[in-house]
């Protein structure tokens, strides 16, 4: 009970939406091929508005058909604010952050520092940040200004960055999304998956996603949003697996004593007043998954938005895991329980199809 306590806890009745985490991370390496179109799009629709500051809490767009009857453009302009330019922490000192460090000083004899330096400078070009000249990139990543200047022009002649002549300044290329395709397409599972999915957002109404684990993160590699659509229904969006349902389901397939390491090699903050980020409690949660075959969680990333996830598995014990995702009216032991069974029976049975297609072992 301690749990939904917790939830109930300053839960305001009157607006269906609720209040909105500003968290949103899209660094890590997994695919840097699926974060590609992910940034990409961002540049598309971001335009003039990568200066933008947005404010620390603004109302979930998301509406859950029980509540409030929204017309569809005012839903979609909702959502296209809440989602536009998350980047709220985009300051100097925090930019190269300490796994990006890490990532420069390997010792081993195979590491080719000048590699992995301009992959991280690929990584600069985040949704907030569409156009980079050469003094934005040194800032970020901490580079010489002359080795930037070489980096970026063997980028833009090996086509991955473009130049816009007039501001001088630089943006991700189409080319990327080749590697993106790429990595989607030797892996079966997901488009095995893509027909039962879409049947379950049907059969549910609610939103079906798909991710796997990338490091610390989850990166969606489907995304099926029902009823509205903004930029960030893409796939190749990355989200913290500690505060989400995908995430500790996902972790659940590690022994406690990795997933525990990697907890601890996130930055956790509290997205929401109820986000759990005592390592303790997580692994707790994580146990739980691993235990029951299913994890749900509520209000952890976006005030009354609750979800659930089940794992899939293909030939070669690659993992995925299927999110069910709405949004509640209000958040009581009742309503989330009305949601698990409303939602899991269909879910696991599409999880198992799934499974069974892509050749998993029983």
């Amino acid at each position: 009970m301690k749990k939904f306590t917790e939830l109930q806890h300053n839960q305001q009745t009157t607006n269906p939406c609720g209040a909105a985490c500003q968290y949103r991370h899209y660094s890590g390496m997994l695919p840097l091929v699926l974060t590609g179109i992910q940034k990409l799009t961002g540049i598309m629709l971001e335009g003039s508005r990568h200066g933008e500051i947005i404010p620390q809490s603004r109302q979930s767009p998301i509406d859950n058909c029980q509540t409030t009857q929204w017309h569809q453009e005012d839903v979609s302009r909702a959502a296209s604010n809440f989602f536009s330019n998350p980047y709220v922490d985009y300051a100097p000192e925090r930019l190269m952050s300490n796994e990006r460090q890490r990532r420069l000083q390997q010792a081993s004899p195979l590491y080719v520092a000048s590699l992995a330096k301009g992959l991280l400078l690929l990584e600069s070009f985040k949704e907030g940040t569409p156009l980079l000249g050469i003094t934005d990139l040194v800032r970020i990543t901490g580079f010489e200004k002359n080795l930037v200047q070489r980096l970026t022009n063997t980028l833009h002649e090996l086509g991955y960055l473009g130049k816009d002549p007039v501001r001088r300044k630089y943006y991700l290329t189409p080319r990327i999304l080749a590697h993106s395709f790429n990595y989607l397409r030797a892996r079966k599972l997901f488009a095995l998956s893509m027909p039962a999915l879409i049947n379950l957002r049907e059969d549910l109404h609610k939103a079906v996603n798909m991710c796997v684990l990338n490091g610390s993160d989850i990166t969606y590699v489907i995304r099926l949003w029902f009823k509205y659509y903004h930029e960030a229904s893409l796939f190749g969006e990355s989200l913290p697996a500690y505060s989400s349902a995908g995430g500790r389901m996902l972790l659940s397939f590690f022994s406690d004593e990795k997933a525990l390491d990697i907890l601890e090699s996130a930055e956790r903050r509290k997205l929401t007043p109820y986000t759990h980020t005592d390592t303790v409690e997580l692994l707790a949660e994580i146990r739980k998954a691993r235990e029951q075959g299913y994890c749900w969680q509520a209000s952890e990333f976006i005030e009354k938005e609750i979800s659930i996830a089940v794992p899939v598995m293909d030939a070669d014990g690659n993992s995925a895991a299927i999110i069910v995702t709405s949004l509640l009216k209000k958040v009581t032991p009742e309503t989330c329980q009305d949601f698990i069974d409303e939602t899991l029976p269909a879910l696991l049975a599409t999880a198992s199809s799934i499974s069974r297609l892509a050749g998993a072992s029983a």
